[in-house]
C-alpha cells in the first residue's frame, strides 16, 4: 500500500540548506512578531482603573491603539511578498481574538455595573 501526503505549508527542497534556514528563520520571526502584539495589548490593564473602564472610547483605545498601530507599521513598511502571508494571517486571528475579549469585556463590565447598582 502506498502513502500519500499532502504538504500544505508549501514546496521546497529539503535537502537544501536554504529551504531549511528559511523556515527557521520564519519561524522565529513569527513567534517575535506574536510576541510584539502580545507586548502591545498591555495597554489593556488600564482597564483596571475605574476611569478608563467607564468610558468608552477610553476601553476601546486602551485595548486596540497599540496593536493596531503596530501593525499598520508593519504593513506599512514591510515586504508584500508572499512569505510574509503567515503574519499577516496570523496577526488579523490575533486582532480577531482582542475584538472577541474586547465584546466580553463589555458585556461582562455593563453586568457588573447593574449588580453593583441594584
Amino acid at each position: 500500500m502506498q502513502e500519500r501526503w499532502v504538504n500544505i505549508t508549501g514546496i521546497y527542497n529539503k535537502s537544501s540548506l536554504e529551504g531549511r534556514q528559511a523556515d527557521f528563520i520564519q519561524a522565529i520571526a513569527g513567534i517575535f512578531w506574536i510576541l510584539v502584539l502580545t507586548i502591545s495589548s498591555l495597554p489593556i490593564y488600564f482597564n483596571l482603573k475605574s476611569i478608563v473602564r467607564q468610558k468608552r472610547i477610553l476601553s476601546f483605545i486602551s485595548f486596540f491603539f497599540l496593536p493596531i498601530l503596530v501593525t499598520i507599521i508593519f504593513w506599512l513598511t514591510g515586504d508584500k511578498d508572499a512569505e510574509w502571508l503567515s503574519f499577516y494571517i496570523a496577526t488579523s486571528y490575533f486582532l480577531s481574538a482582542q475584538f472577541i475579549s474586547y465584546l466580553l469585556f463589555i458585556r461582562r463590565n455593563k453586568s457588573l455595573l447593574r449588580t453593583i447598582s441594584n
